[in-house]
This record gives C-alpha cells, structure tokens and sequence, in this order.
C-alpha cells in the first residue's frame, strides 16, 4: 500500500497590531511608499514565492481583519524581511524591514509583484 499525502493549506495567523504598530505604518505608508509606477522592487527569493502567494491571497478574504500583519521571506539572520500589512483603507502593502526599521512601503500590483497574484 502506498501512502499518499494531501497537502494542506498553509493556516495564517496574521498578527492584528496595536494602535502604536498600526499608527507607525499608517505614518510610513504616507512617507516611505513606492508607487507601482516605480522600477524598484524588493529582490524576494524565488523560494518565498509561494507563501507570499498563498499569504497575499488569504490576506484578501473578507474576513482577514485591517492592520493585519505577517512575515513571508526573510534573510537567513532576519536582519532584512518583507510582510504583508492590510491597511486601515483594506489595501495590502509590501513592508520592507531592514534592522528593525521600516525601509520601504511597496504598493502592490499583478505586473510588478506577479508571484502574489
């Protein structure tokens, strides 16, 4: 007999932020964001890809609260990482975290960020 493996979907705990956390977003959202329009983008290794994926899709439910939070690629020491943060308008940001500070806001679209879609 051969066993055979389903694979389950990943199951999220977001982090809901406190009013603090959600207020310095909010502020960098304002001051360091990256339009679509911009060539830039976080270099995100290809194997993060299908967390972010599967975050990015889970984070769009309806039922996913605003100021949602969570981690998806990271550098092996966690100096530098990227999160998906669900704002207080419902739209979802890359947030790129460079030594325990916010280095960059990344607006999101299907061209520029196509491993979350």
């Amino acid at each position: 007999m051969v066993a055979t493996v389903t694979e389950q979907p990943y199951q999220f705990n977001f982090r809901e932020l406190t009013d603090t956390q959600t207020n310095e977003l909010e502020h960098a959202i304002a001051n360091k964001l990256i339009p679509v329009s911009d060539p830039r983008e976080p270099s995100v290794s290809v194997q993060y890809y299908h967390i972010g994926n599967a975050m990015y899709k889970q984070m769009n439910q309806p039922n996913t609260p605003i100021n949602s939070y969570d981690i998806y690629a990271s550098n092996g020491m966690g100096y530098t990482c990227y999160a998906l943060y669900k704002s207080m308008t419902g739209q979802i940001y890359v947030i790129h975290v460079s030594m325990n500070d916010i280095a960059n806001v990344y607006e999101i679209n299907s061209d520029k960020f196509r491993y979350l879609f």
